[in-house]
C-alpha cells in the first residue's frame, strides 16, 4: 500500500492538496480494496491537512476578491519609518523624509498601472502627521484616469486624483494604519 507524502515543497501548493483529496476520493470510492486498509488514524491527519490547506486558500482567495485594489500600511511599517530615520531628523523641528514603501496594489493593471506603487511621508513629528504621496508608474500609453482614498485608522476617508506624473498627494494624515485603494476617476 502506498503512502501520501507532502511535496518538496512542503506540501503547501494548493494542486497537491487537490491531487490529494482526489486521491482519497479514489481510494474511498472504489469497489476493489486490497485487504491491507489505510489506518483511520492517517486517513483523518490526510482529511485534516487537506481541508486545513482549502480553507486557508478559500479565506485567501476571498479576502483578495474583498479587497479589490487595496494595500494597507500597518502600525508596523509606520514605526519602521521612524525607525530608519536618525534620530537627530526625529528631534528635529518641521518635516522630514523618510525611506519609501513598495506596496502591490490590488488590481492597478487594470487600469493601466504597474501594480507596485510607491509610498512616501515627509513626517511632521511635532505634528504626528506625515504628507503621504502615492505614486503610480503608468504602463500604458492612455492609462484610465484614477483616484487614491485613503481610509484612515478612525475610517474616515480622504480622496485624491491620480495627476499626470502617477502622484496623488495626502497633507496632515495621522501617523495611524491607514488603507490605500485605487479605484477610477468618475467624471463630473
Amino acid at each position: 500500500m502506498s503512502r501520501f507524502k507532502e511535496s518538496e515543497t512542503g506540501g503547501e501548493g494548493v494542486n497537491d492538496h487537490v491531487t490529494l483529496l482526489g486521491l482519497i476520493s479514489e481510494l474511498d470510492a472504489s469497489d476493489e480494496h486490497e485487504d491491507a486498509t489505510i489506518p483511520e488514524s492517517e486517513m483523518t491527519e490526510a482529511q485534516r491537512r487537506a481541508l486545513s490547506v482549502l480553507n486557508r486558500s478559500a479565506t485567501t482567495v476571498s479576502a483578495e476578491d474583498s479587497l479589490d485594489s487595496v494595500a494597507t500600511i500597518t502600525l508596523a511599517e509606520i514605526e519602521e519609518w521612524l525607525r530608519q530615520a536618525p534620530q537627530e531628523a526625529v528631534l528635529a523641528r518641521g518635516s522630514m523624509s523618510v525611506p519609501l514603501i513598495n506596496k502591490v496594489v490590488g488590481n492597478v493593471a487594470d487600469y493601466g498601472y504597474a501594480p507596485e506603487a510607491e509610498i512616501e511621508g515627509d513626517i511632521d513629528s511635532e505634528a504626528g502627521t506625515a504628507e503621504i504621496t502615492v505614486v503610480l508608474y503608468a504602463v500604458r500609453e492612455d492609462p484610465v484616469p484614477v483616484r487614491v482614498v485613503l481610509t484612515l485608522a478612525d475610517q474616515s476617508t480622504r480622496t485624491a486624483s491620480v495627476d499626470e506624473f502617477g502622484l496623488a498627494m495626502f497633507p496632515d494624515v495621522p501617523l495611524k494604519p491607514f488603507t490605500v485603494h485605487v479605484v477610477p476617476r468618475q467624471e463630473r
